[in-house]
């Protein structure tokens, strides 16, 4: 089965955060990890992140949050961190 990477690149998007992640989960592909890289929101984007990253049946997702330099920083950090 062929490994599917999705990147999410986001910065103060918490509003659309959870239907971005629900979205995601509905694919229900066993091969596909899900990404979200995120440039050290202050809108409470992490606190959602982590609530779905410690859910069972959320192992999938992965997530990192750390300041960048721009959108296309984000992206990159989203790549290398990409397996399929």
């Amino acid at each position: 089965m062929l490994k599917i990477s999705i990147v999410t690149p986001l910065f103060n998007q918490a509003r659309f955060l959870e239907e971005c992640l629900l979205s995601v989960k509905e694919k229900n592909y066993s091969n596909l990890k899900h990404k979200v890289v995120d440039g050290a929101s202050t809108d409470g984007t992490v606190g959602i992140l982590k609530h779905y990253s410690e859910l069972s049946g959320w192992e999938h997702l992965r997530w990192l949050s750390e300041p960048d330099r721009c959108q296309a920083d984000t992206i990159n950090k989203g790549l290398t961190l990409a397996t399929g």
